[in-house]
């Protein structure tokens, strides 16, 4: 299975390993990462490149957390908001 983003609904994702593969898509160039939702199971994310830039710019690498938003633009252009995640720990 693979991650899906509902629109203007932040979404938390580990990324264990921090590396991708480039894989050929539908409609063009994808980045596959490996990551791990809320739950702790591994899953896939493929990243348009617009995604992918957003996660580069914010230093994604082995162990990075990201609460990631798609929210659209101007006309059908999705953007995207990469930050890092909040985490809570138990005292």
């Amino acid at each position: 299975m693979a991650i899906k983003f509902t629109e203007d609904t932040a979404t938390d994702l580990r990324f264990p390993y921090g590396d991708y593969r480039e894989v050929e898509g539908n409609f063009g160039p994808q980045f596959m990462y490996t990551v791990e939702g809320g739950t702790g199971q591994t899953d896939r994310l493929y990243a348009s490149p617009d995604l992918h830039r957003a996660l580069q710019r914010a230093g994604v690498g082995p162990g990075s957390e990201f609460r990631i938003t798609a929210t659209r633009g101007d006309g059908r252009r999705r953007l995207w908001l990469v930050t890092p995640a909040v985490t809570r720990r138990e005292p």
